[in-house]
């Protein structure tokens, strides 16, 4: 199996904490113990089933030379959690230096999620000044206006 395969095979669907997933920057796809294929998560997508909820992940494999894919590729489940459930959660090492982002809210700061603690209010209440005149009412009008657009 390629890890092409692998990826496309193991990325979803899965009964998640989406929450908690959507902080994840990398995915490892793991097949009878070994680590089949890792993959940078660009997105999620919910889908309804029968079951409830479940999760799939968007992702592009990693580079021949990512340090993931160096360590971990081809080797032992570095993530075992002794859980029936298949989607275990675990810093690893060699990802600390990739996981931190610029902070969306373009402050300069660091994280390794979207905003900084607070940073994503203050990005809405900048864009609320800028482009509303300060009034969230004339962003709520703006907002309801919008077309629905289904988010899966």
């Amino acid at each position: 199996m390629t890890q092409e395969e692998a990826w496309e095979s193991g990325r979803g669907m899965w009964k998640v904490n989406k929450d908690r997933i959507g902080r994840q920057r990398f995915a490892l796809v793991v097949g009878e113990g070994v680590v089949r294929a890792i993959a940078e998560i660009i997105g999620l997508t919910e889908h309804d089933t029968p079951a409830g909820t479940r999760i799939a992940v968007k992702g592009r494999l990693v580079a021949a030379d990512h340090p993931l894919r160096e360590a971990y590729l081809a080797q032992p489940d570095p993530v075992t959690t002794g859980s029936h459930n298949p989607v275990g959660y675990r810093d690893l090492p060699e990802e600390r230096p990739l996981v931190l982002r610029p902070c969306a809210c373009g402050c300069g700061g660091e994280s390794d999620r979207e905003f900084l603690p607070g940073h994503d209010v203050r990005a809405v209440q900048r864009r609320v000044r800028e482009r509303f005149g300060g009034s969230a009412l004339a962003l709520i009008q703006f907002i309801d206006a919008l077309p629905h657009i289904p988010l899966s």
